[in-house]
This record gives C-alpha cells, sequence and structure tokens, in this order.
C-alpha cells in the first residue's frame, strides 16, 4: 500500500514549492554548511518527528527556510500509527506503516537524532540526552504519548507470553492481533478503553467490529461471547454517533460496560480486573482457554514539571 506513504508527504506540497523534493539519504547531522547543528541556535526547534512534527515541519518548510529548522526525534522509523487498526486485523502488513524518519521530513531541515531530556524555559534551551543544549527562538512540543502497560498490573508480562493478549497501540505487539484472531476457538473475548489519555479512542472499539466480522466470515461468530469495557461514560464521545454504536453493539450482540476500567490481568487464572468508575466495585472476567483476550492500554503525556514542563 502507498496511502500512507502519500498522507505523509501531502502537507509538504505548497503552491510555493510544489517542486521541492523531501526524500534525502543524507545523514541525519548534515550541518547545511551553516555550522555544527548540535551547537548553533536554531530558530524554529521541533521536539518530535511523529506525524504531528512532521506536518508542522512540513507546513513551516513551504514558508520559511527550511535551514532554520530543526527536529529533534530518536527514532529512525517514521510509524504512521493510524494504519495499525488494520495491521492488526490482517488487512495491512506493517511495513506499509512505516518509512524512514528522513524521508518523512522535509529534505532541508535539521534533524538530530537524539532524545529531550530536560526544557529550560527561560533560558529557551532544549537538554538531549548526550549532553547536548540546545538554544531555540520558537519551540513546538510534539511529542506524541508513552504507551504505560507497566501502569496495569500484569498487563506486560501477560502481552510478552500470552498470545491471547494483545494490543494495537505498539510497534512491538500489533503483529500480534491478527494470529490471536486466527487461533480463537470460542468463548469470551474482551476489548477496552482505558481511563486517562489515549491516541485514538475509536481504535479499541474499530479491532473489536473488525474481529466480530472476521469471526462471521469464518463461520465462528456463533461461538464467541464479545465484551467491550470503556472508562468513558458513554460509547463516545460525540452522541450522534454514540447513539448509533449502541445500535450496532445490540445488532451485533457485543455486551458494553460504561465507565469501568482495566486495573489487573492474571493471565495464569485467565482474569481481568474491571473497576466500575461510578461505584468503585471490582469486576472480575474469566477469558477461558483458547480464547482471545484484547485491551489498549494506559497512555501518558510526556509532559512533567521536573523535565521543564509547567
Amino acid at each position: 500500500m502507498e496511502f500512507a506513504v502519500r498522507f505523509l508527504r501531502l502537507p509538504t506540497v505548497s503552491l510555493r514549492s510544489s517542486q521541492r523534493t523531501f526524500c534525502s539519504s543524507r545523514p541525519h547531522n548534515q550541518q547545511h554548511g551553516q555550522g555544527n547543528v548540535r551547537t548553533r541556535h536554531h530558530e524554529v526547534l521541533i521536539i518530535g518527528g511523529g506525524t504531528g512534527g512532521a506536518a508542522v515541519a512540513s507546513r513551516l518548510a513551504s514558508s520559511i527556510d527550511a535551514h532554520k529548522i530543526t527536529v529533534v526525534e530518536p527514532s529512525e522509523i517514521h510509524y504512521y500509527q493510524a494504519l495499525w487498526t488494520l495491521v492488526g486485523a490482517g488487512i495491512a502488513p506493517m511495513k506499509d506503516s512505516m518509512i524512514p524518519m528522513r524521508k518523512a521530513l522535509p529534505d532541508s531541515v535539521n534533524v538530530i537524532q537524539d532524545k529531550l531530556v530536560k526544557l529550560e524555559p527561560e533560558s529557551s534551551t532544549a537538554h538531549l540526552a548526550d549532553g547536548t543544549k540546545l538554544t531555540y527562538g520558537n519551540l513546538v512540543l510534539a511529542l506524541g504519548m508513552d504507551v504505560r502497560y507497566d501502569l496495569i498490573p500484569g498487563a506486560l508480562e501477560a502481552l510478552d507470553s500470552d498470545a491471547r493478549v494483545v494490543s494495537n497501540y505498539s510497534s512491538r505487539y500489533v503483529e500480534k492481533t491478527y494470529p490471536a484472531f486466527q487461533a480463537f476457538r470460542g468463548g469470551r473475548a474482551l476489548f477496552t478503553l482505558p481511563t486517562g489519555q489515549i491516541k485514538c479512542a475509536g481504535a479499541p472499539q474499530k479491532v473489536m467490529y473488525l474481529f466480530e466480522d472476521y469471526l462471521k466470515r469464518e463461520g465462528k461468530r456463533d461461538l464467541a461471547d464479545i465484551h467491550y469495557f470503556t472508562s468513558l461514560p458513554k460509547l463516545f464521545s460525540v452522541d450522534k454517533y454514540s447513539e448509533k454504536l449502541v445500535i450496532l453493539c445490540r445488532e451485533r450482540n457485543i455486551h458494553f460496560y460504561l465507565e469501568h476500567n482495566l486495573v489487573n490481568v492474571n493471565s495464569a487464572k485467565s482474569e481481568a480486573t474491571f473497576v466500575n468508575l461510578t461505584t468503585k466495585e471490582p469486576k472480575v472476567m474469566q477469558v477461558h482457554p483458547l480464547c482471545v483476550f484484547f485491551y489498549c492500554a494506559l497512555c501518558s503525556p510526556h509532559f512533567s514539571p521536573m523535565y521543564g514542563f509547567a
């Protein structure tokens, strides 16, 4: 598939620079003849080379000198994470969600492959993991979110050792999902949307509907008992769509629970514990052997006062 790559490059095209070439094989720390990129002042410093950072860099590069823009990003690969729902459902290969970071960014911007560890806003200084200090005139924070499986007791261990426990929110685990589809032989399947921040609030439901459709096509739908747990007070934040999703779940015989949050995973006992966020009462769901247990993990932003963020 090429649509992911086209999506990434589309924002880079402008009326003024429609002939610009944004793919380059230059090393990440190319100096562009303007001094060492790690020591000079940066007019625009973008922290993060994900979809947000790449889009901002592309837009700015069409209106100002791209050499004045510096992107700090530790990863060599840019992931188009919106595709991971289809990767998890076996519809798209993982490689179609990946592109070299250098190719995801405008050709002439400076790229430093390192990680931000601290900000000093009062002195307009960014500290990198290798000890480098970067000064900036304008700062764009596009750090994304960390997926904190470790905040759910038992979740990380289950992800690493149990084929039934999967998540579409990580490049490390997303390719576990479709084999779990295929291995399903009947029983209870759980899908969850956690409390707190999350990258895409619709993703837990999307993979659930794809799973239900897969079972229908395989003639195994009658073997499945599907349950969806959401920490939200309704199925979707927009009432118009939430009402339609309620109807859809009822039509497809999908049980849903509002204001329930996953708090524990016991892979050895095939159990998941949820807490009712209103009554605080726990609810233990057992996932019988040979059944699939899906969940999407809690995400936490990078922002913290101890690292210079207000």
